[in-house]
């Protein structure tokens, strides 16, 4: 029976080991002072390591400098709290930083001095894809912010989903006022001549079915207020993987335009 028990314990140890050495995650344990107790093979060769090279190192020897005073927090916390869960960046051997999603637990077993059982994953290349889809947001922004136009853009059902603040002001709304409503209701989207566009008629909407800009002269949106702004525009389709997903439309007030030509035109 003993050796029965023996060989039960045996190869439930080898199908534990076997789990985690296949695993492409990290799974590690590490005693309360942040020791590396063990680490599966694939984390250790991941920061560019052999497994012996890292068990019985503290994980702040991996950890860069501005950040393991956070680590000595943590190790605090995971003590009172016995779980966690967040993001530390772990320097590769060759210096470059790897970005690590962790969840931790203490244990404390019977005879065994308490540890933490650590279960990582690698989100460097989704943490960097992240930065850099930010960083074109931004730039968006920026760039919408900084010109003189309005612009907005409309969805395939004719939703406006975004709008620049200057656009949203020459016609008296905010922009969480204009994103998600129907454009034509908001702005009655009209002719010179003040006859309202029908949906399937209108300029803007025309362009969700073509691959090249509609420019348009003599038009007029309704401000806020119910008045009428003519307005010059173009607008542009925007594709997706070679699909039109709505259209983008820049914009512009023309009232003082019309009010000095009148007057050129008196006085000549």
């Amino acid at each position: 029976d003993q050796r029965e028990a023996t060989a039960a314990l045996y190869a439930s140890e080898a199908r534990y080991r076997q789990l985690v050495e296949s695993s492409l995650g990290m799974v590690f344990t590490h005693d309360l002072e942040g020791r590396i107790l063990s680490i599966n093979a694939s984390a250790a060769e991941n920061l560019g390591y052999r497994v012996d090279e890292m068990v019985g190192r503290r994980l702040t020897d991996f950890v860069p400098e501005d950040q393991k005073p956070a680590f000595e927090n943590y190790l605090r916390r995971i003590a009172l709290s016995g779980e966690e869960q967040g993001t530390i960046s772990l320097r590769h051997r060759d210096g470059e930083v790897r970005i690590i999603a962790w969840r931790n637990r203490l244990l404390d077993l019977p005879e065994v001095m308490p540890f933490v059982l650590g279960h990582g994953i690698d989100v460097t290349e989704k943490t960097d894809a992240e930065n850099k889809l930010h960083a074109v947001m931004r730039q968006r922004e920026s760039i919408l912010e900084s010109v003189g136009d309005g612009i907005y853009g409309v969805d395939m059902q004719g939703r406006i989903i975004f709008v620049n603040e200057v656009g949203a002001r020459m016609l008296g709304y905010t922009q969480d006022e204009m994103e998600g409503k129907d454009l034509m209701q908001l702005l009655g989207h009209a002719r010179a001549d003040g006859s309202v566009y029908r949906i399937e008629d209108s300029p803007i909407y025309a362009a969700r079915r073509s691959s090249a800009p509609m420019r348009a002269r003599d038009e007029v949106f309704r401000h806020k207020d119910g008045q009428p702004i003519p307005v010059e525009y173009v607008a542009c389709p925007m594709l997706s993987n070679g699909r039109v997903t709505g259209v983008v439309v820049a914009f512009q007030d023309v009232t003082e335009r019309r009010r000095l030509d009148r007057m050129k035109d008196e006085f000549i």
